[in-house]
This record gives structure tokens, C-alpha cells and sequence, in this order.
């Protein structure tokens, strides 16, 4: 019979009080929208964060803004020297743009940089690359 280990405190320790005041802090947390949700779906959380009722949760508004999501490949010309100074520094850059008039909210990279092979300027046209991309090997 395979053994269980709780990581769940004492009830009645101070530990077993830090935690829940610590969850019910996360909770309230206007940024935290999944961990609400997945509070609210598991009674075993709900039951532990409200003492089964006697003390219930705030309402909290989940903050909400309009916004468009954009998945972009960029290709960039020289040589990569060190991968995360790249990486940081594109997004870095991505943060501050500005399209007419919307900003850039966020930037998330999802795949590490790659180098690859592309005609020379002289004979390169936008979306050659991504249209019929070289064979480095």
C-alpha cells in the first residue's frame, strides 16, 4: 500500500495559519484569475480557505482589458553570439514598441532563437526566407 505524505500543516499551528492567510492573500490578488478559478473548483481548498464558511471569500473582480495576440516569427540579421542577451534583448525592444496607437502590453518568446541561412541582401526580398528557406546542411 503505497504511503501518502500531506503537505498540508497541523490545523491549529501557526503554520497551518501562514498558509492560509498567504492563499487568501493570493486570492484577493486582482492578477491571480486562474488561481481563483482553480480555488473555486476544488472544495477541499474552498473548505480550507473559508473554514467551511465561517469565513468567506472577498468577491474579486477579475481585471479584464482588450487586447490582441500576435504570434510573430522575426528573422534578424548578423550573427548570434550569446543566446539569452539576444533573447532579452528582443524582448526587450518588442516591449517598447508602440503600433499606431496601441502599445505592447507583454512579450512572450516562445521557441530559442535558431541560426539559419538567407540570401544576401542584394537578392533578398521580404518573406523569401519563410516562402523557400535555405538548407544549411
Amino acid at each position: 500500500m503505497p504511503e501518502y505524505i500531506s503537505l498540508m500543516p497541523e490545523p491549529g499551528t501557526p503554520q497551518y495559519e501562514n498558509m492560509r492567510r498567504w492563499m487568501r492573500q493570493a486570492y484577493t490578488d486582482p492578477r491571480n484569475v486562474r488561481f481563483r478559478r482553480e480555488v473555486n473548483a476544488d472544495l477541499n481548498n474552498l473548505g480550507f480557505l473559508t473554514q467551511g464558511g465561517a469565513d468567506p471569500l472577498p468577491d474579486v473582480q477579475d481585471p479584464v482589458r482588450s487586447a490582441v495576440q500576435i504570434n510573430v516569427t522575426l528573422l534578424t540579421s548578423g550573427p548570434m553570439d550569446d543566446e539569452d542577451q539576444y533573447m532579452a534583448d528582443v524582448e526587450n525592444a518588442l516591449r517598447k514598441l508602440k503600433i499606431e496607437t496601441r502599445n505592447v502590453i507583454d512579450v512572450q518568446i516562445t521557441d530559442v532563437p535558431e541560426t539559419v541561412m538567407v540570401l544576401d541582401a542584394k537578392h533578398y526580398q521580404p518573406g523569401d526566407h519563410f516562402q523557400n528557406p535555405l538548407n544549411n546542411e
